[in-house]
């Protein structure tokens, strides 16, 4: 009898449900989450081993009318914390969302928490989380305002790692400020969680400004640096003309940031921000000004100011580690379409020739040449660093004549090609040359500039030319993503969207 059974131990499983659950785990996180919610519904062993990998990540919408995903999904949560526990990615996305008025928060229905042991349940994690407004925060949630639904969503997931932000759902942040300011909190009593795992996390709050006249959200975005364990962030800012009526960030210093992608902030309170952040590698800085939702009069909109000197010297602190920058200006935000917002290049041009780290830039050809020297401005090799290898010329404010009559496009091709000589002849890392933008674009042509792509390869470089500018292709990448996710187009339909309007990019090597 024991050697029957020592035989049949020894005998390997014929089948999945045959071998150890750990084992199990492993080959189903192979299979598409899409099949895996076919296999939880047809074996109920399976359903409770699939359960935890189909909750590893929450893709969630807010669309109008009863019974949301975001509901749904606190629902669950109560009723399972055990779930709630394998949680660590969230995004909170989607192209319908409750309908919006002017300085009234949105309003999803909660009726699918009606039964008493459900909404019981929320309130009471509410009613002890410690927040100093808690039983305001309780009323909101009755009410069903997407915020206060949103923040105790967040509170129900202790291990949650990454966090997106949908536009639609980072405009109106007020209990969610709350409890990710840590001032808001009443200790000692407080049950809520620091996001201790919390490392990655993106907020598309850049039109936080637009939708509201009485209701202010836009300085929200501060509350995001309490999180001194966050490796990656991306968000935007306030208006950089109200920089000098906003607080110094005396935040605890971020160590673990590795990556920050910044929008709408001044080049002086950028200053403030890197401070923060002493260990950084990458840093994205898109300078943008958004309108107000009351600024209709396009003829007396106001015209911004960039110093060039300023935002060196927010830069200086990290030129020694910075290993990617990319540095973006957009004058059209597509917000309004006859407007071109008016933007000033003071102090140039932008010397990062001592950035010793620097691999990957990204910069606006206005930034290096300013056209107040006209042709005789200073040759590219003294503004760019030898390190460089990939390097991006971008040619923002194109639409605005003050900064592009003075320039012939013969100048910008001689100051290209004397470039690529001075790679060729001293020797640097230079590998990629990307010129970009709709200027760009027309200027050159592989039948006219044959002798230019053949210098670039002689020297190893591989130099390419595109119409779209950085920020048109990740908007567009945006979108084919929502897409992919929330419409109804499948994975592989998306897929051949982005190589037909993106498959020359892609071959070229453009970051």
């Amino acid at each position: 009898m024991a050697e029957e059974k020592r035989r049949q131990s020894q005998r390997k499983p014929s089948r999945l449900l045959g071998c150890p659950v750990e084992v199990q785990l492993v080959i189903l996180s192979f299979v598409p989450k899409g099949d895996l919610v076919f296999v939880s519904r047809v074996n109920k062993h399976l359903r409770k081993v699939v359960q935890p990998l189909l909750h590893k990540e929450l893709d969630i919408s807010c669309p109008p009318g009863n019974s949301s995903p975001l509901v749904l999904a606190i629902r669950t949560l109560l009723e399972r914390p055990d779930l709630a526990n394998e949680v660590q990615h969230l995004r909170l996305d989607g192209f319908d969302f409750p309908p919006r008025t002017v300085d009234v928060m949105p309003i999803t229905p909660v009726t699918c928490l009606t039964p008493k042991r459900s909404m019981k349940k929320a309130v009471k994690v509410m009613m002890k989380s410690g927040l100093r407004y808690a039983a305001d925060w309780a009323t909101s949630f009755k009410r069903g305002e997407v915020d206060s639904v949103v923040s105790l969503l967040l509170v129900l997931l202790p291990k949650v790692r990454t966090i997106y932000f949908g536009e639609d759902f980072c405009i109106e942040l007020l209990f969610m400020r709350l409890l990710l300011d840590c001032q808001g909190r009443m200790k000692p009593d407080s049950t809520l969680h620091g996001f201790e795992h919390l490392r990655h996390v993106t907020v598309r709050n850049q039109m936080a400004t637009h939708y509201h006249d009485g209701l202010n959200f836009a300085d929200t975005f501060r509350s995001f640096f309490h999180f001194s364990g966050l490796e990656t962030l991306t968000i935007s800012g306030d208006y950089p003309e109200d920089m000098m009526h906003r607080e110094v960030m005396t935040f605890e210093p971020m160590r673990r940031l590795r990556s920050l992608d910044l929008t709408r902030i001044s080049e002086g309170e950028l200053d403030q921000i890197l401070a923060l952040a002493p260990n950084l590698k990458k840093l994205r800085y898109t300078y943008a000004w958004h309108p107000r939702r009351e600024d209709e009069d396009y003829s007396r909109a106001r015209t911004l100011s960039l110093n060039l000197t300023t935002l060196r010297k927010s830069l200086e602190c990290h030129r020694t580690q910075l290993e990617h920058l990319d540095l973006m200006l957009v004058d059209d935000t597509k917000v309004r379409q006859r407007a071109i917002w008016n933007i000033l290049l003071c102090d140039g041009p932008l010397n990062l020739h001592d950035f010793s780290s620097l691999r990957t830039l990204t910069i606006p050809w206005m930034f290096l040449a300013e056209p107040p020297f006209g042709p005789h401005t200073l040759p590219l090799r003294y503004n760019v660093p030898d390190t460089v290898e990939t390097l991006t010329l971008v040619d923002a404010l194109v639409f605005q004549e003050r900064y592009w009559t003075t320039w012939d496009k013969r100048v910008v091709k001689k100051m290209v090609v004397d470039y690529l000589h001075h790679a060729q002849d001293s020797k640097t890392s230079l590998r990629k040359l990307f010129m970009v933008g709709h200027g760009f674009g027309r200027i050159w042509s592989e039948d006219e500039d044959f002798e230019t792509y053949e210098l670039a390869r002689s020297a190893g470089i591989r130099f390419d030319t595109s119409s779209m500018t950085p920020t048109e292709v990740d908007n567009a990448l945006e979108v084919f993503e929502r897409m992919r996710r929330y419409g109804s187009k499948s994975d592989e339909a998306c897929e051949r969207e982005i190589e037909r309007v993106f498959g020359r990019e892609r071959r070229a090597g453009w970051p």
